[in-house]
Protein backbone atom coordinates (compact mmCIF):
# COMPACT_ATOMS: atom_id res chain seq x y z
CA UNK A 1 0.00 0.00 0.00
CA UNK A 2 1.46 3.04 -0.80
CA UNK A 3 0.45 7.03 0.60
CA UNK A 4 0.01 9.73 -1.33
CA UNK A 5 -0.81 13.27 0.70
CA UNK A 6 -0.70 16.76 -0.43
CA UNK A 7 -1.70 19.88 2.01
CA UNK A 8 -3.19 22.89 0.65
CA UNK A 9 -4.66 26.06 1.87
CA UNK A 10 -8.45 27.13 0.89
CA UNK A 11 -10.47 30.13 1.45
CA UNK A 12 -13.56 29.81 4.09
CA UNK A 13 -13.52 28.79 8.16
CA UNK A 14 -12.49 25.22 8.75
CA UNK A 15 -15.93 24.33 10.02
CA UNK A 16 -17.87 25.47 7.07
CA UNK A 17 -15.19 24.14 4.29
CA UNK A 18 -15.43 20.63 6.18
CA UNK A 19 -19.85 20.69 6.16
CA UNK A 20 -19.09 21.38 1.77
CA UNK A 21 -16.44 18.44 1.08
CA UNK A 22 -18.20 15.92 3.64
CA UNK A 23 -20.72 15.70 1.02
CA UNK A 24 -20.61 12.67 -0.18
CA UNK A 25 -22.07 13.08 -3.34
CA UNK A 26 -19.85 16.03 -4.00
CA UNK A 27 -17.17 13.41 -4.38
CA UNK A 28 -17.08 13.93 -7.77
CA UNK A 29 -16.41 17.62 -8.12
CA UNK A 30 -13.10 16.97 -6.39
CA UNK A 31 -11.85 13.65 -6.87
CA UNK A 32 -11.00 13.34 -11.30
CA UNK A 33 -11.10 9.28 -10.89
CA UNK A 34 -14.73 9.59 -9.40
CA UNK A 35 -17.75 10.02 -12.14
CA UNK A 36 -20.19 10.01 -9.39
CA UNK A 37 -20.90 8.95 -5.88
CA UNK A 38 -24.23 7.84 -4.81
CA UNK A 39 -25.12 7.35 -0.80
CA UNK A 40 -26.56 4.09 -0.66
CA UNK A 41 -27.57 3.31 3.28
CA UNK A 42 -25.51 4.47 6.46
CA UNK A 43 -21.89 5.02 5.60
CA UNK A 44 -22.03 2.97 2.79
CA UNK A 45 -22.02 4.57 -0.64
CA UNK A 46 -21.33 3.22 -4.80
CA UNK A 47 -18.67 5.15 -6.56
CA UNK A 48 -18.37 5.03 -9.84
CA UNK A 49 -14.85 5.40 -11.32
CA UNK A 50 -12.01 5.42 -14.13
CA UNK A 51 -8.56 4.16 -13.53
CA UNK A 52 -6.28 4.89 -16.14
CA UNK A 53 -9.37 5.34 -18.59
CA UNK A 54 -11.11 1.92 -17.27
CA UNK A 55 -14.66 2.38 -15.98
CA UNK A 56 -15.67 0.39 -12.92
CA UNK A 57 -17.35 0.60 -9.58
CA UNK A 58 -16.61 0.67 -6.00
CA UNK A 59 -18.51 0.21 -2.90
CA UNK A 60 -16.98 1.89 -0.08
CA UNK A 61 -17.63 2.72 3.37
CA UNK A 62 -17.73 6.71 3.58
CA UNK A 63 -17.66 7.90 7.28
CA UNK A 64 -17.55 11.80 8.60
CA UNK A 65 -16.35 13.01 11.70
CA UNK A 66 -17.75 16.29 11.61
CA UNK A 67 -16.36 17.01 15.34
CA UNK A 68 -12.90 16.15 13.59
CA UNK A 69 -13.76 17.62 10.81
CA UNK A 70 -12.07 14.23 8.69
CA UNK A 71 -14.14 11.93 5.88
CA UNK A 72 -12.67 8.60 5.16
CA UNK A 73 -13.82 6.34 2.38
CA UNK A 74 -12.15 2.77 1.82
CA UNK A 75 -13.45 -0.50 -0.19
CA UNK A 76 -13.47 -3.29 1.18
CA UNK A 77 -10.66 -4.91 0.17
CA UNK A 78 -8.34 -1.93 1.11
CA UNK A 79 -7.17 -1.49 -1.93
CA UNK A 80 -7.92 1.58 -2.21
CA UNK A 81 -8.93 4.48 0.81
CA UNK A 82 -8.11 7.86 1.36
CA UNK A 83 -9.34 10.64 3.79
CA UNK A 84 -9.82 14.37 3.83
CA UNK A 85 -8.88 16.59 7.19
CA UNK A 86 -9.78 20.26 7.67
CA UNK A 87 -7.85 22.39 9.77
CA UNK A 88 -8.26 25.51 11.46
CA UNK A 89 -5.05 28.03 11.62
CA UNK A 90 -2.91 28.26 14.27
CA UNK A 91 -3.68 30.81 16.77
CA UNK A 92 -2.80 34.28 15.55
CA UNK A 93 -3.02 33.21 11.48
CA UNK A 94 -6.42 34.25 9.55
CA UNK A 95 -9.64 32.73 10.38
CA UNK A 96 -11.02 33.10 7.66
CA UNK A 97 -8.70 30.07 5.96
CA UNK A 98 -8.52 26.61 6.35
CA UNK A 99 -5.91 24.20 5.95
CA UNK A 100 -6.67 20.83 4.00
CA UNK A 101 -5.05 17.40 4.32
CA UNK A 102 -5.51 15.29 1.28
CA UNK A 103 -4.24 11.75 1.87
CA UNK A 104 -4.81 8.79 -0.90
CA UNK A 105 -3.51 5.09 -0.46
CA UNK A 106 -3.26 2.90 -3.32
CA UNK A 107 -2.52 -0.21 -3.63
CA UNK A 108 -0.70 -1.90 -6.91
CA UNK A 109 2.19 0.90 -8.95
CA UNK A 110 -0.20 1.53 -11.91
CA UNK A 111 -2.58 2.75 -9.05
CA UNK A 112 0.51 5.03 -7.65
CA UNK A 113 1.36 6.59 -11.01
CA UNK A 114 -2.63 7.43 -11.84
CA UNK A 115 -3.03 8.32 -7.90
CA UNK A 116 -0.18 10.77 -7.99
CA UNK A 117 -1.70 12.48 -11.04
CA UNK A 118 -4.97 12.42 -9.46
CA UNK A 119 -4.26 13.72 -6.18
CA UNK A 120 -2.20 17.08 -8.24
CA UNK A 121 -5.96 17.54 -10.29
CA UNK A 122 -7.78 17.04 -7.11
CA UNK A 123 -6.27 19.74 -5.38
CA UNK A 124 -7.18 22.39 -8.44
CA UNK A 125 -10.40 20.86 -8.33
CA UNK A 126 -10.88 21.37 -4.77
CA UNK A 127 -9.75 24.53 -4.97
CA UNK A 128 -12.45 25.63 -8.21
CA UNK A 129 -15.06 24.09 -6.27
CA UNK A 130 -14.59 25.68 -3.48
CA UNK A 131 -14.33 29.19 -4.69
CA UNK A 132 -17.28 28.63 -6.96
CA UNK A 133 -19.69 27.35 -4.10
CA UNK A 134 -18.25 30.43 -2.34
CA UNK A 135 -19.58 32.85 -4.89
CA UNK A 136 -22.85 31.04 -5.36
CA UNK A 137 -23.87 31.70 -1.34
CA UNK A 138 -21.32 29.70 0.43
CA UNK A 139 -22.19 27.45 3.77
CA UNK A 140 -25.63 28.49 4.06
CA UNK A 141 -26.60 26.84 0.48
CA UNK A 142 -24.58 23.83 1.68
CA UNK A 143 -25.86 20.37 3.15
CA UNK A 144 -24.24 18.09 5.96
CA UNK A 145 -23.37 14.65 4.97
CA UNK A 146 -22.28 13.05 8.35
Amino acid sequence: MSTHKAVTVLPGRADDVFAYLADVTRLSAHLPMVRSATRTAGEEAVLRIHVGGVPSSLGVCVRAQSERRRLSWGTVDESFRGEVHVAAPRPGHCRDVSVVTITLETAGVEADRHTEEALDRTLDRVTGALSGALRDGGPRSWRRWS
